[in-house]
């Protein structure tokens, strides 16, 4: 797969290596469609169609990557689970099995997977993962909760067992510029120490990869005029019939540059971009338009769509909730814990309000461009997003 990368010329564009860690660079880092597991398994990868980045997702609670494919968990990932009264094990931090026993000190007994006094009194507190030991006011036993998503056991020395807010999501990564990357911790309460992409490797979205070779835009060639080359400044002068100058190049006829798909919005006040998978269409038989943005967070895989129905080709306007019509809109999203390719109802998300605006709507190959923005509310009714902001501007591709 490795190859040296050449310089070439032409028109002012110039192909170039990857700068560090030698002159080499690849034109590929997967085949297109491969799934692999990324980061030791808590991700799931599938190569992009241009076999130069990995689209990601996280894999839904109760499984782990393995083998590209998402298989169930054995064990809560890093909880501890009693082994007798008096011993403990560790679940893996995938959800693999579980480690060896751990006795646990004289005068205590497991309970809830944590070496705890009995009987308890009442206000003492423990951690265990994401679940929250506490005794009964009564003194009458130890009670375990859950602290949620997002949410961690927090006990400070000499201090009373918490849930708190994960600082970061667990075993999500960021890179650190391009030459490593950081960890959130188990328990989500940190970012792990940098660590550093081996020789010849450089971080994207998390991942160290092989450095792939990269367009890039030189400073502009300095071309001298030719000396009998004149130009007739006399009042009166017809500009128009002035010849061209011979610079003695040779210019081929190259096609226009290729305007980037972009997208993003602000979810919940954090600023989204979407940076993978961007796309347009517009389903001719339902009348249908439809954008689809993706954004690794963490490690889950934000999917946005956004739908404008019925609506005929080339019509542009905008469409709200608040003031409805014969056209609708919707937007969802899915936050890595369902599959969109199970059907709309596996977004997690839906909005219950928008305002959505198509500012242009071109033929094939053109543009589709707009605004968006909303009330996005969960399945289940427990969870809220606000939409703020939305924007995009991707190729359409049907």
């Amino acid at each position: 797969m490795f190859q040296r990368c050449l310089v070439a010329v032409l028109l002012g564009v110039a192909l170039l290596a990857c700068s560090g860690g030698g002159n080499s660079c690849v034109d590929t880092i997967c085949t297109a469609g491969e799934k692999a597991c990324q980061a030791e398994g808590h991700l799931q990868g599938t190569c992009a169609d241009d076999g130069r980045s990995w689209e990601l997702k996280a894999c839904p609670d109760g499984t782990y990557c393995s083998g590209g494919s998402c298989v169930p968990t054995v064990c809560t990932p890093s909880q501890r689970v009693c082994y007798d009264p008096t011993a403990w094990q560790q679940c893996d931090d995938l959800g693999t099995g579980l480690g060896a026993s751990t006795p646990c000190p004289e005068d205590t007994g497991c309970v809830h997977g944590v070496c705890l006094s009995e009987p308890c009194f009442a206000g003492k507190s423990a951690c265990n993962g994401a679940k929250l030991i506490t005794c009964s006011t009564a003194g009458g036993g130890w009670v375990a909760d859950d602290c949620g998503p997002g949410r961690h056991c927090v006990q400070p020395e000499g201090a009373a067992a918490t849930c708190q807010d994960d600082l970061c999501v667990p075993f999500s990564r960021q890179c650190e510029g391009t030459e490593g990357y950081q960890a959130c911790l188990a328990d989500g309460t940190a970012w792990a120490d940098p660590v550093a992409c081996e020789g010849g490797q450089a971080c994207h979205n998390g991942l160290c990869t092989d450095k792939l070779c990269q367009v890039v835009q030189p400073e502009p060639d300095v071309v001298d005029v030719a000396p009998e080359a004149t130009v007739d400044t006399t009042p009166g002068g017809d500009d128009d019939a002035l010849a061209p100058l011979d610079t003695g190049l040779e210019v081929e006829d190259l096609p226009p540059l290729e305007v980037p798909d972009t997208g993003s919005a602000v979810i919940n006040g954090t600023v989204v971009y979407f940076t993978m998978s961007l796309s347009g269409k517009y389903v001719a038989a339902e009348e249908r338009v439809l954008v689809s943005m993706n954004e690794l967070v963490g490690v889950k895989l934000y999917q946005m769509e956004v739908h404008i129905i019925p609506v005929a080709e080339f019509t542009v306007g905008e469409w709200s909730s608040a003031d409805p019509s014969e056209v609708a809109a919707e937007i969802r999203l899915n936050d890595g814990t369902g599959d969109p390719g199970e059907g709309p109802d596996s977004y997690k998300y839906k909005a219950t309000e928008y305002t959505v605006a198509l500012d242009q709507f071109d033929a094939v190959g053109g543009r589709l461009k707009g605004t968006f923005s909303g009330k996005l509310q969960s399945k289940d009714g427990t969870e809220t997003l606000n939409v703020t902001e939305g924007k995009f501007d991707v190729k359409r591709k049907n």
